[in-house]
């Protein structure tokens, strides 16, 4: 049997990203004005993912929709940077605990089934690009 469906599918998508910690490591001079450092991060981050997805079939009606959501809570990790005249690049590899949950749906309502993965792993990667400011030290008389 050959079926072709076309299907204008709508999204919704949210995210957030909230986090406090502490970076501990050391610095190396470099050829070039170039620093390198590395340590570790101790903190604690929250991730939150949700999202919502409609079809709509041309001929009319509803068709599958979907509603799925994963938080993530990390607490620790190493990271590098690399600094050059006050730029700074930088990644972090944050470690924590991760629960992922989701609702899966078929056409006119009808649940199709429950997704709850539980606890686990979870690492999440961050790459950041800036500015690094440096406030020059008092001189005592």
């Amino acid at each position: 049997m050959l079926r072709f469906t076309c299907a204008r599918v709508e999204r919704d998508k949210f995210d957030v990203n909230v986090g406090l910690g502490f970076n501990f490591g050391a610095i190396y001079d470099l050829p070039a004005d170039i620093e390198l450092v590395y340590g570790g991060s101790v903190g604690f981050w929250l991730t939150r993912a949700r999202d919502e997805y409609q079809t709509y079939h041309p001929l009319g009606g509803y068709g599958d929709n979907a509603d799925w959501a994963r938080e993530r809570w990390l607490f620790t990790g190493p990271f590098i940077k690399l600094r050059w005249h006050g730029l700074e690049i930088s990644y972090r590899g944050l470690m924590g605990i991760e629960a992922e949950e989701g609702y899966n749906f078929v056409s006119y309502g009808k649940t199709d089934g429950r997704v709850d993965e539980g606890l686990s792993f979870a690492y999440h990667s961050q790459l950041n690009l800036g500015y690094h400011f440096v406030i020059p030290r008092r001189q005592r008389y």
